[in-house]
């Protein structure tokens, strides 16, 4: 049986077929959906990425308040103020250490590093200098021991140093805390100036071969944490102990390190 034809004599079916292979046109106009239905679409799914991914910002802000367990606080700040007497000195001690240890362990950075703050406290008032050196040596080697930490008990003890009693408690307390920077980038700045007053103790005493190998055990220029000034100082503290050995290749090899522009800068 012959197809259909229309007026003109043209297969009607061929037609139709031609028209659903061909594409629709985009629908425009009235036909168009309204804008709030996509926003409201796009909303739920933009919605649904925030609760997968961590809000940046909702971080920053918890990191900015953040705020200590209280009962660190409590516990702690109760021995600072029930440790009257050097005769409790050793059992507070103890007591803060298996706090340490419980907030180590679970790597809470600000309440171990005020545990360890408080324990340098209290050796300083009751002037346990050996102690204290002791302590922050055997705090900074425990296992896991954060970096916070260990920065806030060197910065801590180092403010002390200018009161102990004489020069040999001096001495050992600043090498107590060089043992404990030693290699550590994050308190290299500590490090620095520990060593160039180490070195002053030994030039004044007339050991000047001590006070230079000290001085160049150190390279500066690659210290991130300090400012271009103390670099700078630091160096030329280094070339003057060379030069009063007559050191004078070594001087020049350290002169190099010193950009003269920033000299003039200063």
């Amino acid at each position: 049986m012959a197809p259909p034809m229309d007026d003109h004599g043209k297969d009607k079916k061929s037609d139709s077929m031609m028209e659903e292979d061909s594409p629709r046109p985009k629908k425009t106009g009235a036909s168009r959906k309204p804008d709030g239905g996509d926003k409201s679409k796009g909303a739920k799914n933009n919605t649904a990425d925030t609760n997968m991914l961590p809000d940046g910002d909702a971080a920053m802000e918890d990191s900015a308040v953040y705020k200590m367990d209280e009962e660190v606080i409590k516990v702690t700040d109760g021995w600072l103020d029930k440790c009257k007497s050097q005769e409790m000195l050793n059992t507070a001690i103890e007591e803060l250490l298996s706090v340490e240890r419980v907030q180590r362990l679970a790597q809470n950075a600000p309440e171990t590093a005020y545990v360890c703050v408080a324990i340098v406290k209290l050796c300083r008032r009751f002037e346990q200098w050996k102690l204290l050196a002791d302590q922050i040596l055997q705090i900074s080697k425990r296992r896991s021991q954060l970096k916070q930490a260990t920065t806030k008990m060197v910065q801590e003890a180092f403010t002390y140093i200018d009161d102990t009693p004489d020069q040999a408690t001096k001495v050992m307390l600043i090498e107590a805390l060089r043992e404990v920077c030693a290699g550590k980038i994050y308190v290299e700045l500590e490090e620095a100036r520990l060593t160039r007053m180490l070195a002053a103790i030994r030039e004044k005493d007339g050991n000047l071969e001590s006070a230079a190998a000290i001085m160049q055990d150190l390279q500066v220029e690659t210290y991130g944490s300090m400012d271009r000034r103390e670099k700078t100082d630091f160096i030329l503290e280094q070339m003057r102990l060379v030069l009063l050995k007559h050191d004078f290749i070594r001087a020049a090899i350290i002169a190099k390190k010193i950009i003269p522009r920033s000299i003039l800068h200063d």
